[in-house]
């Protein structure tokens, strides 16, 4: 094996780049684009180094490093084999139409100096992408045959023999991965548990999985992999836990959320539970409604909010705002005009929950009615709240705290102002689940009551139903009441409800 490797770097790998290549064959491409680094350093004009640290690049993932080396005219301009398979590599990653142009360099490559390691390894991974099984099975030997003792070849080996159903082989290599110091011990017990799995060694499987995950948590195919097989041993629990994890890694993961589907049906709701894990969200939608009571009788127009979680508990901060073309009718007299403005409202919020059921919330509400016998109004609130879930995808939410209610009430004889320290308590029942028919059915209410001013009492109401009709788009229909006990413009309507219809756009 040491002739070979003599062999090997006489004929193919420059002797200050053997570092580089040592690195390269243990699959440990950072290093082996440090190590090559280093050698720049010494001579900025040496080709075959800047062609080494493209390689390693590439097979890095990281193209912008490859692209910056392979722009120098001396790399591009090169006719050596190395030079040859890094212009190759980097061609791989680009588009369906300059694959045959990578193949051809590599190919140069190759004849240039058989012996070419990278060359041929980089030949195998291009097979592998364009779903030849078979060439880049002999790509990967030749490989082997050149240099027992490079690793990344072998595990591609292993992970081919899993295609081709030929479980025992690739379990055989695998393990034997497994006992060489320098191989990537992550990537060998994955394949070696996929192995295991689906040759029905499921016990093995998952031993390999669990040993997995105890060097690297975050690994997303040992957690769908031991949910599955958690799954076949009837640990439902403890299958639910695993895809649970992995949402939290690949909050859309189509795999865990249709397993979550099949093992709950109707009693879980895997949308629930990713729309609750941090990150962004946002959602626009445009709406028409008719409202009796306060003169306005149409009003259509948009909405758009954002929110970001800090936790999976829904912490988070939220804004809204949204604006409304109004057109309404008034009777003066024997005389009927038909009158337009525009409505406008934002509402800012923040809450904070410090265990699974309770949470304190702070909001603010803005609403702007321009030509009507009340302006505006601005509603804030400090509440401290509990949340219990009936089912996963049912809850009732109460919440109490402080409030106040600012707003400015307008006529022909003059103007009033309003502000009331308040009493403020709200619920609500919410039914959720975006991947039925109904996805969302909602009911809630609240009130401000000032101790001190009883008749300023004032308290809203809403009705709504989504339907689901093409992801991301969906329908709903809403009812709403507001009531002003004493409202201090005579004219002005003690009740006011109004029915909408909007169309919804969730953008995640």
């Amino acid at each position: 094996m040491y002739a070979v490797m003599l062999l090997i770097l006489f004929t193919f790998v420059p002797e200050n780049l053997q570092s580089w290549y040592s690195s390269c064959s243990e699959g440990n491409w950072a290093t082996a684009a440090e190590r090559a680094e280093e050698v720049l350093a010494s001579d900025s004009t040496d080709t075959e180094v800047l062609a080494a640290i493209v390689i390693a690049s590439v097979l890095e993932n990281d193209i912008n490093t490859g692209i910056d080396y392979i722009t120098e005219a001396s790399v591009s301009d090169s006719l050596s084999s190395l030079s040859r398979a890094a212009l190759g590599g980097l061609l791989m990653s680009g588009t369906d139409s300059l694959l045959e142009n990578a193949e051809n360099q590599l190919l140069k490559s190759i004849q240039l100096e058989p012996e070419n390691v990278l060359a041929w390894y980089l030949m195998g991974i291009l097979k592998t992408e364009c779903d030849s099984t078979a060439s880049a099975m002999n790509c990967f030997s030749k490989v082997v045959s050149l240099d027992p003792d490079f690793l990344p070849a072998q595990l591609e080996i292993s992970r081919l023999f899993i295609e081709l159903n030929e479980y025992r082989r690739a379990i055989t290599i695998s393990r034997n991965l497994l006992e060489s110091a320098s191989a990537d011990s992550v990537e060998v017990l994955e394949t070696l548990g996929v192995a295991y799995f689906e040759d029905h060694e499921i016990n093995k499987a998952e031993e390999t999985f669990l040993v997995l995950l105890e060097i690297d948590p975050i690994c997303l195919s040992a957690l769908l992999y031991l949910g599955n097989i958690a799954e076949q041993k009837a640990r439902t629990e403890e299958a639910v836990n695993y895809y649970l994890s992995a949402l939290e890694l690949d909050v859309y993961n189509g795999e865990a959320r249709s397993r979550l589907r099949v093992i709950a049906g109707d009693s879980y709701d895997s949308e629930s539970t990713t729309g609750a894990s941090r990150g962004f969200s946002a959602s626009t939608a445009a709406d028409l409604s008719i409202e009796r009571g306060n003169r306005a009788l149409i009003e259509w127009g948009g909405s758009a909010s954002i929110s970001y979680r800090f936790d999976r508990r829904g912490t988070s901060f939220d804004a809204a705002f949204g604006g409304r073309s109004v057109t309404w009718e008034e009777t003066s007299g024997f005389k009927k005009d038909t009158l337009n403005t525009d409505r406008g409202w934002a509402s800012i919020g923040i809450d904070y929950w410090f265990s699974d059921d309770y949470y304190i919330e702070a909001a603010s509400n803005w609403d702007r009615q321009m030509y009507t016998e009340r302006p505006w109004k601005i509603s804030s609130y400090t509440a401290f709240g509990w949340q219990k879930w009936m089912l996963s995808w049912f809850w009732f939410s109460p919440k109490i705290g402080l409030g106040s209610v600012n707003s400015r009430w307008t006529s022909g004889a003059g103007e009033a102002y309003v502000n009331d320290f308040s009493v403020y308590a709200a619920a609500g029942l919410r039914y959720r689940k975006p991947h039925a028919f109904i996805r969302e059915a909602k009911i809630s209410g609240n009130v401000y009551f000032p101790p001190d001013n009883p008749e300023n009492f004032i308290s809203e109401g809403s009705v709504s139903l989504a339907f689901r009709t093409w992801s991301p788009l969906y329908v709903s229909v809403g009812y709403n009441v507001n009531y002003t006990r004493t409202p201090e413009i005579s004219t002005w309507e003690k009740f006011n409800t109004s029915f909408t219809t909007s169309i919804n756009f969730d953008l995640r």
